[in-house]
């Protein structure tokens, strides 16, 4: 089993609600060897062969700050390690874009060593390293926040092992103008229906003010199954029959609510707005709530010069049926490439990122660090909604909605099924049941498809192709190849 986490302090609050994982044991450091023995061999490696170890190491997401922050991490790393020579690419955009990237490197096998974009195909394509048994061997173990290494099993279908350990940990959130109630003399609200109700009261659109700014563009409907799931307090995506629970009665209760609120309460064009405009909301001081994640904290606090009479986290409310229930922690972490020729420098590094090097990153990124040590920076400690949310994540009765983050185009369902009906339920082109009647049933079919699913380990099959074959094309040539071969068996049998 994987080591929970037994320190005090606010990593440990963070962990202290969320339930033990299993561990395997395949392909990774071998089992009794410790960290330092890990990098022993690595050394050993390096002074045998006289030349450095050279690594590559990919970021997701990255702006020209970020970029700068991972340059001066690798750099720190290097001159600690003068015999480990690490190229660091940075990838701005989306992760969709990192995905993208990754996946054509894949291809080429021509992958970065380390990288930053946890993708269940990943695991499903053998493209990346279980990293289990190094984390268990290592000197991380049992220094990780319990809540993020659950978080990442439930990329791995079997729910089994860990494919990148996490540096921190994100808790979905409101963020509100907390003058703005005061100054019309509204209560920060305790239930779901008293934060409608507030909405309501606060808008002043007139003037320009909204009561709050719902996302209806990219990453709209994620965030309207986060809060689905809050409100109705249910914690599975599927019943035990494999039928979606997205269309459940109390998730068309609520959307009824929500989405009633838009182009009365809200903006008008709320309906195509990103997280970027919805930020821009916000920062421009036209609405009184936005629904995100800790990820934006350090932008809402230089938005507003730190005046926290100004702003506050607004954590969701309690579910219909009394207990809080937030979506299993988005934790981020780092990954190792199966074409890795040195997994045991990648893992010492890796180490490195996620213990030493994290308090500076997770500051840029947002987000709470999850190793011990980190978490205790004062950056952390010292901001309320750091606090609060702690506080809130160590409720012993906290229950957490088991997001399907292993289906494998369950980002694609919400981006081309989800969001566009979602745009046709807010402006009255269909019903809030028809919306969640076509979005459970994409869901429902694709987790009938994800049983039915045979996988390859990509270098087991790469040398019968050509090296530009994506790997849809390699997929239908598999199938034709297959359907002659079930041609020419029948003719035989037929003989």
């Amino acid at each position: 089993m994987i080591k929970k986490f037994a320190a005090t302090g606010l990593a440990l609050m963070m962990a202290a609600s969320l339930a033990g994982c299993g561990s395997g044991n395949q392909n990774t450091a071998p089992a009794g060897s410790t960290a330092a023995e890990s990098k022993a061999e690595t050394e050993t490696q390096k002074t045998e062969s006289g030349e450095k170890v050279k690594l590559t190491f990919w970021m997701e997401m990255t702006t020209p700050e970020l970029d700068q922050v991972y340059q001066t991490a690798v750099d720190n790393y290097m001159s600690e390690h003068p015999d480990v020579e690490i190229e660091y690419l940075g990838i701005p955009g989306n992760a969709a874009d990192a995905k993208n990237k990754l996946e054509m490197a894949f291809s080429a096998n021509a992958a970065p060593d380390v990288f930053q974009c946890f993708m269940p195909e990943f695991i499903t394509r053998g493209n990346i390293i279980p990293l289990t048994d190094y984390y268990e061997n290592s000197e991380l173990n049992g220094k990780i926040a319990q809540g993020s290494l659950d978080a990442n099993l439930e990329y791995d279908p079997q729910k089994k092992d860990l494919y990148a350990i996490p540096s921190y940990m994100n808790v979905r959130n409101f963020w509100i103008r907390s003058d703005w109630y005061a100054e019309k003399g509204i209560e920060i609200p305790k239930t779901w229906d008293e934060f409608f109700d507030s909405i309501k009261e606060v808008a002043d659109p007139e003037n320009n003010r909204y009561g709050t700014t719902i996302r209806g563009g990219s990453g709209g409907a994620q965030n309207l199954e986060y809060m689905m799931y809050a409100y109705s307090g249910i914690t599975e995506a599927f019943d035990e029959e494999g039928k979606s629970t997205i269309n459940d009665p109390l998730h068309a209760e609520f959307c009824e609510k929500y989405l009633s609120l838009y182009n009365k309460y809200t903006a008008e064009d709320d309906l195509n707005k990103g997280w970027t405009e919805v930020a821009a909301s916000f920062q421009s001081e036209t609405t009184a709530s936005i629904f995100h994640n800790l990820g934006s904290a350090e932008l809402i606090d230089n938005t507003f010069g730190g005046d926290y009479s100004k702003f506050q986290i607004f954590l969701m409310p309690p579910s219909v049926k009394g207990y809080n229930c937030h979506p299993v922690v988005d934790a981020q972490g780092y990954s190792i490439s199966k074409n890795c020729q040195n997994p045991d420098a990648a893992w010492d590094f890796i180490q490195y990122m996620v213990s030493d090097a994290a308090p500076d990153v997770v500051k840029l990124r947002g987000g709470i660090p999850v190793e011990e040590e980190a978490s205790k920076a004062d950056w952390v400690t010292e901001k309320p909604y750091y606090v609060t949310a702690a506080e809130y994540m160590a409720d012993p009765e906290l229950k957490f909605f088991k997001e399907p983050l292993y289906l494998t185009e369950y980002r694609n369902i919400l981006a081309n099924t989800a969001e566009p009906k979602m745009q046709e339920a807010m402006t009255g082109l269909c019903s809030v049941q028809e919306f969640l009647d076509e979005w459970a049933q994409a869901m429902t079919e694709e987790k009938a498809n994800q049983k039915e699913k045979l996988s390859f380990k990509m270098e087991d099959i790469n040398e019968y192709f050509p090296k530009n074959y994506t790997p849809r094309e390699k997929s239908e040539v598999i199938l034709k190849l297959l359907k002659g071969w079930a041609k020419r068996r029948n003719k035989e049998q037929e003989r």
